[in-house]
């Protein structure tokens, strides 16, 4: 206390107005000397956290989009295989797609009502 008294007297300062400036000194001087380091790593363990959150959903999602690919594959290769399809022996888009619609029709994974 008695620093902080001579240093108020010198610079007509209150005592007290000395003293809490030199608590807030002390405490923040490891902030002081850190350079932001600390923050910045707890910046980056944040994005780090966020970035695995978002891969888990984004692993999800691809595996929900490999299932569904799967079973259109499954259809498209039964047509081609069993509905004769793996060329095609009618020219024009009309003639190629009634041909196509038929061979759905038969295929037992999927059921296509032909209006």
């Amino acid at each position: 206390m008695r620093w902080s008294w001579k240093f108020g007297q010198g610079a007509k300062i209150h005592p007290n107005q000395v003293s809490t400036w030199k608590r807030r000194a002390v405490d923040g001087l490891g902030e002081v000397f850190s350079n932001g380091v600390d923050g910045a790593i707890r910046d980056h363990e944040a994005e780090v956290r966020d970035l695995h959150a978002r891969i888990g959903e984004l692993t999800v999602v691809n595996d929900i989009s490999q299932r569904r690919r799967k079973r259109i594959e499954e259809i498209f290769g039964w047509v081609k295989v069993q509905g004769g399809q793996a060329k095609t022996r009618f020219r024009g888009h009309q003639r190629v797609e009634a041909w196509f619609t038929l061979a759905l029709r038969d295929c037992p994974i999927f059921c296509v009502s032909v209006n």
